[in-house]
């Protein structure tokens, strides 16, 4: 009899040791509304694998709660922790973090040993954004074009680094880089994707008479993101050119075709053309759309638009100093603090001795 409980307890105690090892992942999930503050909730269980779910890079976790699987859209998945590749989990901690560099060797080290097939591209998706972090555009490129490579539906998911200064060596090195992989033709995942940013590399490097041939090429590109870009892209340039009249008609098509997010773009654009026009109080007043209408979702730019009003009603000049302070101050609220709008005001109030 003592021997047959003595076999129930080692029974017990190897299911327990299973199970426990069964539920030593985590994953830390963010709200679906959240900040990118926000650190997240701590789920334990297992994951399983990355895909699509609901038309979204999604991690899967079997939670430990339920048993059962548990799909998080990558957007909102913090960090995670895997038992036995407890390296990923540091890495992870120090990403979340915001310490890139360390989260960049920590990666480096796990790229040679994954051994789980999610992990790799894992890594690599996390690489894109560290590197962009750190200015290490070509090293970004390069971690993206393996992602693609890889087939891993992170590739939709991932965000595409900035282009650096015009003349960077790094714009050189990337776009050799992409100019290679499209060259061949593969069939990689996200090609969309990589042409898109030889195209930002482009658009950075080229002269604009050269380059708006390319840009209005892809206004009728399928893919409507690419499009909607494509159009800003058009304005954008139209400005620099000084085609003013055609710029007018490209934002008038802008209004009818693009969704609301890039509403802040059009109207400080179409502020850039009256001023330009020297239409100054209209130009002034749609500039100041952008801050009334947009001052949390594009705070960026609503603050340079405030310094636009700003210098809008000066050009105009008959409009009394009180009046042309009040966009200048509003920049230097606390909610512009960090932004070059801010910084820009700064000086303007300076320079007018306020």
């Amino acid at each position: 009899m003592k021997t047959g409980v003595i076999k129930i307890l080692w029974s017990v105690g190897a299911l327990l040791a299973l199970t426990a090892g069964a539920w030593a992942d985590s994953a830390w999930i963010a709200g679906a509304d959240s900040k990118a503050t926000d650190k997240g909730l701590s789920y334990n269980g297992k994951i399983e694998e990355i895909k699509v779910v609901g038309g979204q890079a999604s991690l899967v976790l079997i939670w430990e709660t339920s048993g059962q699987p548990k799909a998080f859209p990558m957007n909102r998945v913090r960090r995670v922790a895997v038992d036995d590749v407890p390296e990923l989990g540091t890495a992870d901690e120090a990403y979340a973090g915001g310490d890139y560099k360390k989260a960049i060797s920590l990666y480096g080290a796990l790229q040679s040993k994954s051994p789980k097939p999610w992990i790799a591209p894992y890594v690599n998706f996390r690489l894109v954004d560290c590197f962009a972090q750190t200015k290490q555009f070509a090293r970004s490129v390069k971690a993206l074009i393996d992602l693609c490579r890889a087939g891993s539906p992170l590739a939709e998911a991932v965000k595409l680094p900035a282009v650096m200064a015009r003349k960077s060596p790094d714009n050189a090195t990337a776009a050799a880089a992409l100019d290679e992989v499209l060259a061949a033709k593969p069939p990689v995942a996200s090609i969309e994707k990589l042409k898109r940013l030889r195209m930002n590399i482009l658009l950075v490097e080229g002269n604009p008479e050269d380059v708006i041939p390319v840009v209005e090429a892809e206004l009728k590109n399928p893919n409507e993101e690419l499009r909607s870009l494509a159009r800003i892209k058009q304005i954008e340039l139209l400005l620099v050119l000084g085609k003013l009249d055609e710029m007018d008609k490209a934002i008038v098509l802008g209004r009818k075709e693009l969704d609301a997010e890039y509403s802040p773009s059009l109207f400080y654009y179409e502020g850039r053309m009256l001023y330009e026009k020297k239409d100054f109080l209209h130009a002034a007043l749609a500039f100041m759309r952008t801050p009334i209408l947009y001052s949390m979702s594009n705070k960026p730019l609503a603050a340079e638009c405030l310094v636009w009003a700003a210098r809008s009603m000066k050009a105009e000049g008959q409009v009394p100093k009180s009046e042309l302070l009040i966009p200048l101050r509003e920049a230097l609220d606390e909610k512009y603090k960090g932004t070059e709008g801010a910084a820009q005001a700064e000086k303007m109030l300076k320079e007018l001795g306020s």
